[in-house]
């Protein structure tokens, strides 16, 4: 029986929808030398925001806005929520992850909704949030 090297890639899911490195999962259009290559303290592995505001379904997609600026750019503008960059005008100059690596990507065709079903998390708090939403609890 093989046994699994953690710091090779390997694709999963027969669509090659997200890849594993390092024991982490990774949208199958985010660069690999990214995920080969990241700064100490920033991505999925090592910063609540990028784990939090970076995946979408399970997979990482992209680094918070706090990392993203440790790349000066090079790596994106930033998430700031649930698949949402930063539209601050300072970051406006830097090429947005859906014009590059997730352009033309359909969100709801990455990562695997058994980890994580991130619309629907989002539809949740976005109902929890608003001052209209009654639940099967309320009196």
């Amino acid at each position: 029986m093989a046994q699994h090297n953690p710091k090779e890639i390997v694709f999963c899911d027969n669509k090659r929808r997200y890849y594993c490195y390092d024991e982490e999962l990774y949208a199958a259009t985010f660069p690999q030398e990214w995920a080969l290559n990241q700064l100490a303290g920033t991505g999925p592995k090592d910063c609540k925001k990028c784990q939090w505001y970076g995946s979408w379904n399970g997979v990482f997609i992209g680094y918070c806005v706090s990392c993203a600026k440790m790349y000066k750019g090079e790596r994106g503008r930033g998430f700031i929520g649930f698949a949402d960059e930063t539209t601050l005008d300072e970051a406006k100059e830097i090429p947005s992850a859906y014009s590059t690596y997730l352009k033309d990507v359909d969100l709801d065709e990455i990562g695997d909704k058994d980890f994580m079903d991130s619309a629907a998390l989002l539809e949740e708090i976005n109902n929890y949030t608003n001052p209209n939403y009654r639940s099967d609890y309320d009196y």
